[in-house]
């Protein structure tokens, strides 16, 4: 006679049976993370991205929970129907979102993008996304030129890994010590958290690339061990709670903290800040931690909130999220692609109900017959089972055969993809690595006869030249203004030329009778100047490349944008600014060229004050900014050369374009550049790099003479343009400042 099942011992004791009933507020709570990713993801919630990790707590508590009452209520736990539960559950919407994807990609998409996104589409299959994004480096000019669709995937492999091996651990718990399962479960749960975060909070610190500590496994598993913990005790606590007077006291307090704890996540989700390093030391743990309290208290479904969660729209949200966040994403990507010129609330408004819609749709088409047996042309057909009640597969659907569908219809849709210029496969910390490198120029350093002479004095002199020519205008060089500093007795420019550099002839080796050393200061688009040069330029100049991708003139505490966005924070590159700039200092060039304008254009607000394109105080500010370069650079001896703000193409990804192209904004900062340039007579001159780059009318020139594409993005140069723009003009160009009067 078989043995009774465990369940059925502890009835005949009149034991509870431990069940993991399904808990609604929970779905409520889904419906509060859902609604932060989004927001975050249409940048109107700075720290929105904490929703993943309120599901990430989410999930480990209900894995958790469940493993913990088969295993009660069967002695034991079956791993192989644990897997496929899951799989049922998460792969289906999976296989129709990426076809999607790949499909939206190939018709919106340009064509060298293609490849990637099958790369990222098979890693999201294979539940390893966030890996991929840690091995691709996830480049600042990907995402910034046209962010991957599938990018959100990689939160799907965090979880999936931690499906894979959580229950194996749990087994083996339940193998080794069977009598006091749950206890171990909270021991090993807290101790794997408490090593998971600090982990993250050390690696932080400059340990590991901060994406890498973003994406990682093993960096981001705290949050679903804190859910786990919960589990360990939640049921037969709530059991406790529920029999006794002081359980009931006890529930009213935890309700009251859970009540707290919900708001301490919604004020995460309002100051996180994901480019912070400080954040990822106590932001996403404490985020963790609340979660996790909240739960606790949530799911007892008492209180006013908890009821607000298990009402029908929330609850409707929450059941529909897993869905709703694989889509809207990819619907952002896809809709701020082809609709550049639509930004503000009506376009997000468009992507949200266009994406609650699809996700509707895979829920009621796809993902509960799916899970239910049930399909939803046979109305009120009863479930197939076979004889032992186990759930049959839906006829005709196999599992294999859809995924090998899938994976044949992502090859077919990328096949043809071209290859991406070179520049745009050029992770972050290769980026940083140039950058911040030690060895400046590869030849010896000038002789010190041959350098110009220092000068710091600031007293005010007579004005040089008359009007100039700057982004094709002629404007009226005004009176030397009161704070112009003196050039001293022999500067390294002549002060009566033109401020403009008129022409583009000057022999760089002549200047100093070597090759001319130039280092260059700025952001992605000076970076991309200087990006794998060794060998291409004339070797009449030799080129230190200190400009950090993402970053300009302004501030790394401020925040950038334009009417209709939410402001957004400079990237953690920005950290590293100061000393790249030191060490393009340190390398004793004879020029810095200053290459800028990609942010400058964008309002912002630093220290809790606006600063408006237009405005005087942020006239001060950027002008101050500017100047603080140009005032080291003195210091050292060194003169400045500053590029006029060219004309800028259509940049595929909302968030960057339109603005750009506005050329009153552009405008207003090739003034700030000619105002401080005047400052600095004999020190500062201006390139204007328009008529290689704009044509008669103002708009982009797309590619050279012979056919090499100029800027893919309409922003950034790749490695041939960029030896093109040196070769036929920078270079002699930075030769003939030196040029004096004739």
């Amino acid at each position: 006679m078989a043995k009774p099942s465990r369940a059925v011992r502890r009835q005949a004791l009149g034991i509870p049976v431990p069940r993991a009933d399904h808990l609604g507020t929970l779905d409520g709570l889904r419906a509060v993370a859902v609604v932060a990713v989004v927001a975050y993801h249409l940048g109107h919630l700075r720290g929105g991205f904490l929703g993943v990790d309120v599901f990430f707590v989410l999930s480990g508590f209900l894995i958790t929970r469940l493993l913990l009452a088969e295993r009660e209520n069967s002695g034991g736990i079956g791993l192989r129907a644990f897997w496929r539960r899951r799989l049922r559950r998460l792969v289906p919407p999976l296989l129709v979102v990426l076809p999607a994807v790949a499909i939206g990609a190939r018709l919106w998409l340009p064509s060298w993008r293609l490849a990637d996104v099958r790369t990222d589409a098979l890693a999201a299959l294979g539940y390893v996304a966030n890996w991929r994004m840690v091995q691709s480096g996830q480049s600042y000019f990907g995402q910034g030129m046209d962010p991957s669709p599938l990018r959100h995937t990689w939160s799907l492999g965090v979880e999936e890994q931690f499906y894979l091996l959580w229950p194996v651990l749990v087994l083996l718990a339940v193998r080794l010590v069977p009598g006091s399962v749950r206890g171990l479960v909270l021991v090993g749960s807290a101790s794997l958290a408490v090593t998971s975060a600090a982990w993250m909070a050390w690696t932080s610190s400059g340990v590991l690339d901060l994406s890498r500590v973003y994406y990682g496994t093993d960096t981001r598993v705290f949050a679903m061990c804190a859910g786990a913990v919960v589990a360990s005790f939640w049921d037969p606590w709530r059991e406790w709670a529920g029999a006794t007077d002081e359980g009931r006291r006890t529930v009213s307090w935890v309700t009251r903290m859970a009540h707290g704890a919900l708001i301490g996540v919604v004020v995460l989700f309002v100051v996180g800040s994901d480019s912070d390093p400080g954040f990822y030391r106590w932001g996403f743990q404490l985020a963790a931690v609340l979660s996790a309290v909240a739960i606790t208290g949530l799911a007892l479904g008492r209180g006013p909130v908890a009821g607000a969660l298990n009402r029908g729209l929330p609850r409707w949200v929450g059941r529909r999220s897993y869905g709703i966040y694989l889509w809207s994403w990819p619907m952002q990507v896809f809709a701020r692609t082809r609709l550049v010129d639509h930004r503000g609330l009506a376009l997000d408004l468009a992507i949200v109900a266009t994406s609650v819609g699809l996700a509707a749709l895979s829920f009621r088409y796809v993902e509960q017959p799916i899970l239910t047996g049930r399909p939803v042309w046979r109305r009120g057909a009863v479930r197939a089972t076979g004889s032992s009640g186990r759930r049959l597969p839906l006829r005709g659907l196999r599992p294999v055969s859809a995924v090998v569908g899938v994976v044949s219809l992502l090859v077919v849709t990328t096949h043809g993809a071209t290859g991406s210029p070179t520049v745009f496969s050029v992770s972050d910390s290769e980026a940083r690595a140039v950058a911040l490198r030690d060895d400046g120029f590869a030849t010896s350093r000038a002789p010190a006869s041959v350098r110009p002479p220092r000068s710091t004095s600031t007293t005010v002199v007579a004005p040089p030249g008359a009007g100039q020519e700057v982004n094709g205008e002629i404007v009226d060089q005004p009176t030397t203004p009161a704070d112009a500093r003196d050039p001293g007795p022999a500067p390294p420019f002549d002060p009566a030329v033109s401020l403009v550099v008129q022409s583009a002839d000057g022999d760089p080796a002549a200047v100093h009778g070597r090759p001319l050393r130039v280092v260059l200061l700025g952001d992605s688009v000076a970076w991309t100047l200087g990006w794998s040069m060794e060998g291409g330029l004339d070797p009449g100049i030799e080129l230190s490349t200190r400009a950090i991708i993402g970053c300009g003139m302004m501030p790394i505490d401020a925040a950038w944008g334009a009417a209709g966005s939410d402001m957004q924070d400079y990237g953690s590159l920005c950290a590293e600014q100061a000393e790249a700039e030191r060490k393009g200092y340190a390398d004793e060039p004879d020029l810095i060229l200053l290459w800028m304008g990609a942010w400058e254009v964008f309002d912002h607000v630093w220290q809790g004050e606006e600063l408006k394109v237009g405005s005087q105080r942020y006239a001060e500010v950027l002008e101050g900014r500017i100047q603080e370069r140009i005032d080291r650079a003195r210091e050292i001896g060194v003169p400045v050369v500053v590029a006029v703000v060219p004309c800028m193409g259509e940049v595929p990804a909302g968030t960057f374009d339109g603005v750009r192209r506005e050329e009153d904004r552009v405008r207003w900062v090739n003034d700030r550049i000619r105002k401080v340039a005047l400052r600095n007579p004999g020190w500062v001159r201006m390139v204007d790099p328009t008529s290689q780059l704009c044509d008669s009318s103002g708009q982009p020139i797309e590619t050279t003479a012979h056919g090499v594409e100029i800027r893919p993005d309409g922003v950034h140069f790749e490695v041939d343009s960029a030896m093109w723009l040196w070769n036929t003009w920078l270079t002699r160009a930075l030769a003939s400042a030196f040029d004096p009067a004739p």
